[in-house]
């Protein structure tokens, strides 16, 4: 499967997930969805987020996906959540072995769904050694 059918099928296409992307660890797009352009900086500053043991700096930073702003919510250890202005929308950064899974939910979305599916898809990425 290519890296785009992740994204349309596992993510897009769950209902679950308005926009995602999948990146290398140093910020390169390997698939993402239309008009979603993650920047490698930001890849890269999410890296180092889900690397960082204390990350309460995050609470006064945030995160920053597709230029949008997000509130800093929790850190596991693969992953990352944020919700937006408003708390109807928000982002999930999952964390695999060489791949991180970025995706939003909108309004409407519930938020636990898009955790799930983005969850899900980086646990087959970690065991395929991706």
């Amino acid at each position: 499967m290519s890296w785009q059918t992740y994204v349309d099928q596992s993510l897009l296409e769950s209902k679950a997930v308005a926009a995602a992307s999948i990146h290398g660890l140093q910020g390169e797009v390997w698939a993402k969805s239309p008009g979603f352009n993650c920047t490698p900086e930001e890849v890269k500053k999410l890296y180092s987020c889900l690397q960082k043991e204390d990350v309460g700096d995050m609470y006064q930073i945030g995160i920053t996906v597709n230029g949008t702003k997000y509130t800093f919510v929790k850190k596991t250890d693969h992953g990352l959540y944020g919700r937006g202005q408003g708390g109807h929308s928000g982002v999930c950064i999952c964390k695999a072995n060489r791949t991180i899974v970025v995706a939003v939910y909108e309004k409407g979305m519930q938020p636990g769904a898009c955790y799930s599916v983005v969850e899900k898809l980086c646990e087959f990425l970690r065991t395929s050694n991706f």
